[in-house]
């Protein structure tokens, strides 16, 4: 039984966080992590394994391997039992995989080159994948086909694209590198979801380097886009106009997931040099940096449901806040508090 107590984020609980958890299962450094939808599943992706762990209780339940091909961008469906992924290498499919008899229940094909962003609708079984081919792609789950629902290609713009669905499901935004002659700018389109072949319905140029990374957040008010060279821009998801903008972190090209925490008050990001940092906004002031990876820390996210963050480089690292570490996360046979948010 777990007793539970609602506390809310404060940047003095994030300032106080401290690893309560570190898991060393991994043989290669950790390229994706993230949790069930009901907060007490968190899974995690090397090359060639995923991991599944029971937050709750503080412990990995199985590993899954993946022989054959190098995997990527592990993403749970609305149901705890199954997950998203995506092949590194040729042919470049999307694995539907039941983590319960480790099953792959459909291959996704049609990408032609690597899959680098995936998305899951919040509300329906919708999906997103975008590719080095120049391709945006929407599936659906149930679809008795292998093929997409839907394209947007961009490839004649020679582009990097990432996108996202925000919180309704009805839109996405996608942002993508023009270039034109010597000059590159980002532009940040609005699809409804819908009629996303009658073109986007608002755009905007927005001028920060290459995005490779877009979210919105859960109160769908803002959206935030991390791009490779330390920066990430926070945007109102109405008007497009820039809140603030976050930096002072390492990041030498590599794609560094960044996100909101749940109440939609803090953005955290990992970092090249294994720190993790937390800003609050509108403001945009650094209020939190957490040292303990000693390596590129590629991975961060909050659990969706309690005071309890993931993050990963090579070692999986489980954070709560200080006054909740006594609770012996590391003894598994003691009850835990858990944190509620």
């Amino acid at each position: 039984m777990h007793e539970e107590q609602e506390v809310q984020i404060t940047s003095d609980q994030l300032q106080s966080m401290k690893m309560c958890k570190i898991f060393k299962d991994h043989q290669k450094d950790i390229n994706a992590i993230d949790f069930s939808k009901d907060g007490q599943y968190l899974v995690s992706c090397d090359d060639q394994a995923l991991n599944v762990y029971d937050v709750h209780q503080g412990k990995k339940m199985r590993t899954l391997y993946n022989k054959v091909k190098e995997i990527d961008l592990v993403k749970f469906t609305h149901h705890n039992s199954c997950v998203l992924c995506v092949t590194k290498k040729e042919p470049y499919d999307i694995y539907y995989w039941s983590l319960h008899d480790n099953q792959i229940l459909k291959k996704f094909t049609g990408h032609t080159n690597i899959i680098h962003w995936l998305d899951l609708s919040p509300v329906s079984d919708d999906f997103l994948s975008c590719s080095m081919d120049g391709t945006l792609r929407l599936w659906n789950l149930a679809s008795e086909y292998q093929t997409c629902d839907g394209l947007l290609d961009l490839s004649a713009k020679k582009t990097f694209c990432v996108a996202a669905f925000d919180p309704s499901g009805y839109v996405f935004a996608v942002v993508f590198l023009e270039q034109y002659y010597c000059i590159s700018n980002n532009w940040l389109y609005l699809y409804d979801f819908k009629k996303y072949h009658s073109g986007s319905f608002q755009s905007k140029k927005i001028n920060i380097s290459q995005v490779k990374c877009i979210k919105f957040s859960n109160n769908n008010k803002y959206i935030l886009c991390s791009t490779g060279d330390g920066t990430i821009l926070i945007l109102d998801a109405y008007t497009l106009d820039t809140i603030c903008e976050l930096s002072d972190f390492s990041n030498q090209g590599s794609m560094i997931e960044a996100g909101f925490t749940p109440d939609c008050n803090y953005v955290i990001s990992g970092s090249e040099t294994g720190t993790i940092h937390i800003w609050s906004f509108p403001l945009g002031t650094q209020i939190a940096r957490l040292e303990g990876h000693q390596k590129r820390c590629k991975v961060v996210k909050f659990c969706p449901t309690h005071f309890l963050m993931a993050s990963g480089c090579r070692n999986l690292v489980l954070w709560i806040p200080d006054q909740f570490s006594n609770d012996n996360m590391n003894n598994n046979n003691s009850r835990r508090s858990l944190m509620s948010i």
